[in-house]
Formats: C-alpha cells, sequence, structure tokens
C-alpha cells in the first residue's frame, strides 16, 4: 500500500504494532589494554605476598565476603547502646563494667554487648566536628572548601598512623592479632567526641582550657581500659609491664593528638579586626599677599 509517499509493505509490521527490542549481549566494559593489564599483574605480584599470590580465587572471594559480613556487624546499634557509648565517652572514669564479652552463641555487636566497639558514634561525631569547625571558621571569616577538605585529611590521617603505630607496637610486644583493624579504627575514632566538646567551648578562652584537660584525661583512660580489654589482650606474650608502657603511650599520644587538632578552630570570640578608615586630607588654606 501506497499512502502520502510511504510504502508500507502489508506482509511488514503495522503501525500499531511495535517490534520487540533484541536484546543486546551484555560485556564487560574493559578498562585496560591486555597489555596494561599483564604488565598491571607483573608489578603487583612481585610485591604481594606469597600467602596473596598462592591464594585459590574462591578463598579470595570468602575472605572478600567475609570482610564485608562483618562490617554491618559495627553498626548494630540502639539508642540505648549510643546512649550507653557516650556515657562511657564523657564520663569513662565512672565505669565499672569495660567487659566485652557476649554469652555464648550471641553475636559480637553493640546490641548485645553495648562495650562492643562500633562505628556509627564515632562516625556520627565526626561529621558534627567538621560541621562545627565550618561554622566557626566562618564566624572567624576563614573559612574555605580547602579549610574543610583539610580537616577531614588531618583527621583521617591521625586515625589511620595511629592505627598502624598500636598495630606495629602489638606486634613488637607479642599481642598477636587478636584485635581487628576496625575496632580500633571505631575506638581511636572516638577522638572527634572530645573534639566536639572542646569546639563548643571554644568561644571562651578559660572555658576552652577546661574542657580540653578533662578531655584530655578522658580520652586517656578511655584508650587505655578499651585496649587493654581481654579481647585484646587473650594472646600476649610478653610481659604486663611491656604492655603497660606500650598502653601509656598510646593514650598519652591522645592527648597530643587532642592538642594538634583543637588551634585550628577554637577562639570563636575573637574577632577580626576591621580596617582603619582612611585619613581624610586636611585642605590646606594659602593666602596671597599683594604688595
Amino acid at each position: 500500500m501506497i499512502s502520502d509517499n510511504y510504502y508500507q509493505d502489508p506482509s511488514g509490521p503495522q503501525p500499531h504494532q511495535q517490534q520487540q527490542p533484541q536484546p543486546q549481549p551484555q560485556t564487560i566494559p574493559q578498562f585496560m589494554s591486555p597489555e596494561v593489564l599483564k604488565m598491571a599483574s607483573v608489578m603487583t605480584n612481585a610485591y604481594l605476598p606469597d600467602e596473596i599470590k598462592n591464594l585459590d580465587p574462591k578463598q579470595l572471594e570468602q575472605r572478600i565476603a567475609q570482610s564485608q559480613a562483618l562490617i554491618p556487624s559495627y553498626f548494630a546499634v540502639t539508642p540505648n547502646s549510643i546512649i550507653h557509648r557516650i556515657k562511657n565517652l564523657a564520663c569513662p572514669f565512672f565505669v565499672k563494667q569495660w567487659s566485652r564479652s557476649v554469652p555464648e552463641g550471641q553475636q559480637f555487636i553493640p546490641i548485645n554487648n553495648p562495650n562492643a566497639p562500633e562505628l556509627y558514634t564515632p562516625i556520627t561525631f565526626c561529621f558534627l566536628f567538621f560541621l562545627l569547625s565550618a561554622l566557626i571558621s566562618g564566624v572567624q571569616n576563614k573559612f574555605s572548601m580547602d579549610y574543610l577538605y583539610l580537616q577531614i585529611i588531618k583527621f583521617g590521617l591521625i586515625i589511620f598512623v595511629e592505627v598502624a603505630i598500636c598495630k606495629t607496637l602489638f606486634k613488637n610486644v607479642g599481642v598477636q592479632g587478636s584485635y581487628p583493624i576496625l575496632s580500633l579504627i571505631a575506638d581511636f575514632s572516638c577522638l572527634s567526641f572530645y573534639m566536639c566538646v572542646v569546639t563548643l567551648f571554644s568561644w571562651n578562652c578559660a572555658l576552652y582550657w577546661i574542657s580540653f584537660l578533662y578531655c584530655a584525661f578522658s580520652a586517656m583512660i578511655w584508650t587505655l581500659r578499651t585496649l587493654n580489654s581481654e579481647q585484646c589482650m587473650a594472646g600476649r606474650q610478653s610481659s604486663s609491664t611491656v604492655i603497660t608502657y606500650v598502653l601509656l603511650f598510646l593514650a598519652l599520644a591522645q592527648i597530643a593528638l587532642l592538642f594538634f587538632l583543637a588551634p585550628t578552630i577554637y577562639n570563636i570570640g575573637t574577632k577580626v579586626a576591621a580596617p582603619a578608615p582612611a585619613a581624610t586630607p586636611v585642605p590646606v588654606q594659602t593666602e596671597l599677599v599683594v604688595e
């Protein structure tokens, strides 16, 4: 049929019918050429440990799955467990029960034991600390995105270095890998709670130093009690004196880190001096003397 200069085959699909789209074969995009992949595998194999080189792909998938299964347990919190954690952080010297053990058959999560390490509370106070830092720097006319990025990077690097030092010291003194890295991150990140407290009182110099001394002492007690738990010290092989010195060093490091982060954001009461007004020129009157 020919209609309006348009030829339609009677055997073809009618105008009211639509052709079904053909399924396209799914292909995985190649982000690297085979040569680059080969070179990358050669370079990585030169630096990877033998236990990872000889690891079966199925075993690698199982380890990745196990690691992914651990992360949700650090966010299994309830309002009661969060309040319990904040009380322990605010007054660690009044806490009598620091045990992190759970009854047999129960999962080691904050719901079953509020003393268990969790990431929800420290991450929340991290965001609050960054928000307060941005607000205070804005009041001081110093806010910029670079300033905020610097605060985030600085805090992240501090936690990373602290965890690395702690794992190295534990390995040297004979404390085996009984303290997971995520647990260390969860415990050391609680420094953000004390930073928020110091920041809230930063509008007054006297209140700032009072809150700083209190938070420094609390952070030191918190670090000593959490790192000295039975979960951490179950497989120790060194004398208790050596481990005590290591724990004391890590606890005193919290004071230094607290001081390192605080000076960049306090003194909110300091006003920026306004520029002095320009001096107005005084007109000079001259008199003509006619002789």
